[in-house]
């Protein structure tokens, strides 16, 4: 959700294309769940910068704090989870380095990966993991079950998602939104 909000606002603000998003201090407080009739079931994400800036940064944007809230009616909120998140930008090869900078921050992606590859030893088996969580009151059904690997070390994980394609999971409820009873208004 955070995402997806954070692109949806770069495009209003006219912002270069989006390379990588990068997020850091998620915390989750309460899980979302979502009644089988959801009748007035709302969830609210709001972002706000740390900085009042309003100058366009030229390869990724200030760190915007978020959180996700969520009501069953309208009076109570409860807080599900908060983090960070920053956009960095697409650009094009510097004209004096000839894209060096580009080609050395991409070699230390890489080497932060290899490191993270070779210290996250303990697996952590997909099946297990979220019967741990069911057991943990969180029970995501097959759409949303996405890590499909995971591996863990001291303070770090690496895994493997896979986002499933939303229109082929909810083919029964995909309404193309020209056919939308809504879209002549």
């Amino acid at each position: 959700m955070a995402m997806d909000a954070a692109r949806q606002l770069n495009d209003q603000r006219g912002a270069p294309k989006i390379k990588r998003l990068h997020l850091k201090k998620l915390s989750y407080f309460k899980s979302i769940m979502i009644p089988e009739s959801p009748g007035n079931f709302e969830i609210m994400i709001s972002l706000s910068s740390a900085s009042s800036s309003a100058a366009a940064p030229h390869d990724s944007s200030e760190w915007e704090s978020f959180q996700v809230t969520s009501s069953a009616n309208a009076e109570m909120w409860n807080l599900n989870y908060v983090g960070q998140i920053r956009l960095e930008y697409d650009s094009a090869p510097n004209e004096v380095d000839g894209g060096r900078e580009q080609l050395q921050a991409l070699s230390d992606l890489r080497s932060h990966l290899s490191q993270t590859d070779a210290a996250c030893i303990q697996p952590n088996e997909h099946n297990a993991l979220y019967q741990e969580m069911r057991s943990n009151g969180i029970d995501y059904e097959t759409n949303f079950m996405i890590i499909k690997e995971l591996r863990i070390g001291e303070c770090q994980a690496l895994g493997k998602v896979v986002i499933p394609i939303v229109a082929q999971c909810m083919h029964a409820l995909w309404i193309p939104a020209s056919h939308h009873p809504l879209s002549n208004i």
